[in-house]
């Protein structure tokens, strides 16, 4: 059997007022082998270990974790850069930004549960979306017998500015606190039962159309179906009030994966708020219920 299988999901979010629940977080504070564990970490850490409980492979596999995260640690380096600008260089803490950068929560997490593969940090909006496609690729490639992929943002500020606005007088979109993780590892006969990526692509210029990026994604699979043949569910860039960054495309593909769509080929297309795009192509098994539209819009 080929792609690679969703064996486990986890995904959190905050409610519109942006309160995190508290099961959204781990209870430790404090670890041991990593120290202070801050909020994105015990986060993540919390949806990871629900991906883990989920996962029927090897107890000796070669996890790794990817992750994508749009906003990263602003507040770390909002206070270097005072810290610089106000009383020198030389009262900046190499710790601040050595454990405040945004790879640190990777590796934090990778380190508190002692996962044996690679840990790898991707920034930008549509970055847990291309997260899963860079597990996709290690996984294909034989680097790693499975990842822990997708996305999370607690963002430094409680909004953001709208498409194409700057001014801080601007009318803002909330961002919210979330996260999506998918548990992928390589597919095998015993997997019939689950939902496989077959194919991915992506758009960064902004330029390419859903049928172009459907056709990209069934030549990664080694498909030739007619894009306007596939089922696709897209997510739009005007993310209203729920929108979670880097996490909300993964949140929504999990959302779309526990709808139990109509079994067949589907593209799982999310557009972001700069123009880019990211395509998955499922695989709904045969024993998933439940039926979805030719096309299905989240706003």
């Amino acid at each position: 059997m080929t792609g690679i299988v969703i064996r486990a999901t986890a995904a959190g979010k905050a409610a519109n007022d942006g309160s995190m629940p508290a099961d959204m977080l781990c209870a430790e504070r404090r670890s041991p082998r990593v120290g202070a564990i801050n909020t994105q970490a015990r986060m993540v850490v919390q949806a990871l270990r629900r991906c883990l409980e989920g996962n029927d492979g090897p107890q000796q596999e070669w996890i790794g974790l990817s992750l994508g995260t749009a906003d990263g640690a602003n507040g770390i380096v909002e206070t270097s850069l005072k810290t610089a600008h106000g009383t020198g260089f030389e009262d900046v803490i190499t710790a601040w930004y050595a454990t405040g950068l945004p790879n640190s929560t990777a590796g934090v997490v990778a380190s508190l549960e002692q996962l044996l593969g690679p840990n790898l940090t991707l920034l930008g909006e549509q970055s847990g979306l291309e997260a899963i496609v860079m597990a996709c690729r290690l996984i294909r490639a034989r680097h790693v017998d499975g990842m822990v992929a997708g996305g999370f943002d607690t963002p430094a500020s409680d909004s953001v500015p709208g498409e194409g606005e700057t001014a801080p007088s601007a009318p803002v979109k909330t961002a919210l606190p979330g996260v999506g993780l998918l548990m992928l590892a390589a597919a095998d006969d015993a997997d019939s039962d689950l939902v496989r990526i077959l194919g991915w692509s992506s758009d960064m210029a902004g330029g390419r159309s859903d049928d172009d990026l459907i056709a990209a994604a069934l030549a990664v699979a080694g498909r030739t179906a007619d894009p306007s043949s596939v089922r696709r569910i897209v997510l739009d860039g005007d993310r209203g009030d729920g929108d979670y960054r880097a996490a909300t495309g993964p949140i929504h593909l999990i959302e779309v994966i526990g709808a139990a769509p109509a079994s067949g080929l589907h593209a799982f297309i999310a557009h972001g708020n700069d123009g880019k795009a990211v395509c998955l192509l499922l695989d709904i098994p045969s024993s998933a219920n439940g039926e979805i539209g030719e096309e299905q819009r989240d706003h």
